[in-house]
């Protein structure tokens, strides 16, 4: 399948985990809510951005909207981040 992260092709809650490699960050808005939409309730987003490790505009917007973050040595490139979030959804 091909698609534009901003745009995923599912319908609302579709997944259990979504996990992004190397994508995310040039629509961070609209990568997020999308991403968000297409993940249940309880579900996980998993995102290895690719990033360097002083790319603070990304991390500084993931930590706002809770992810947790680690970092590890990616071969040829050094410490890049992760990020985890266990999405909750309120329903009126």
């Amino acid at each position: 399948m091909r698609a534009l992260q901003q745009e995923i092709p599912f319908e609302k809650d579709f997944a259990d985990v979504v996990i992004s490699g190397h994508v995310f960050g040039d629509f961070i808005e609209d990568e997020f809510c999308e991403m968000h939409r297409v993940t249940r309730n309880g579900g996980d987003i998993v995102l290895f951005p690719g990033n360097s490790d002083s790319d603070n505009q990304t991390h500084e917007f993931l930590i706002r909207r809770g992810f947790r973050w680690g970092k590890f040595r990616e071969p040829g490139v050094g410490y890049v981040r992760w990020y985890h979030l266990v999405v909750h959804k309120k329903s009126f």
